[in-house]
């Protein structure tokens, strides 16, 4: 340290050390607060990357949950088709013909759809 404050008074002069110094003093400041800033950024990042997890597991279960209730309308479907199928071979009603062919169309565009 002392080598290093000779080699600083002779290269600066002793008029214009303490304002180096006090300049050098505030760059170091100025750099320490950057990396700070920095690292509280990446620490704040890094929080965020570990909350995503429970984003994964919440799609996870939309995703099974899509494919219960795509399973459930199927089964409805079916359900319904074999109830009018079974109860008569011709509709009974334009109710009942509208039903079915409102049925039939919403198949073929689910089926187009996927």
């Amino acid at each position: 340290m002392v080598v290093i404050f000779v080699v600083a008074l002779v290269a600066v002069g002793p008029k214009k050390l303490p304002e180096v110094t006090r300049t050098l003093g505030k760059g170091l400041a100025d750099l320490k607060k950057a990396f700070d800033d920095v690292k509280g950024q990446v620490q704040t990042e890094f929080n965020e990357i570990k909350d995503t997890s429970g984003i994964k597991e919440a799609l996870s279960s939309g995703v099974e949950l899509k494919q219960s209730l795509q399973d459930m309308t199927e089964q409805v479907k079916s359900d319904f088709k074999k109830t009018v199928n079974t109860s008569t071979t011709e509709p009974v009603n334009d109710l009942t013909k509208n039903v079915m062919e409102t049925v039939e169309q919403r198949e073929k565009t689910d089926k187009s759809s996927q």
